[in-house]
């Protein structure tokens, strides 16, 4: 069974899994680029299966700029 949205995990949590710190995981959240979070009062809490899921669509986005980048080399070299 997956529990992953049982498990939260504070934002020095969030910096340390996904290797950035704590200051560049607030920037994110101010600008709306990371992953998502709740804010129970002052304090941000992020689920882990949003984290997964934030993690597998930039590696999706990653792989899709991998592929137009090589299509259009390819192109041009034709």
């Amino acid at each position: 069974m997956d529990n992953t949205n049982d498990i939260w995990l504070t934002s020095k949590e969030v910096a340390l899994r996904l290797k950035v710190e704590v200051c560049t995981l607030d920037n994110w959240a101010y600008t709306g680029t990371g992953p998502d979070f709740i804010k129970p009062g002052r304090i941000r809490r992020y689920a882990l299966a949003d984290i997964i899921a934030w993690e597998n669509r930039l590696r999706a986005e990653a792989k899709l700029r991998r592929q137009i980048a090589q299509a259009n080399v390819r192109r041009h070299v034709a």
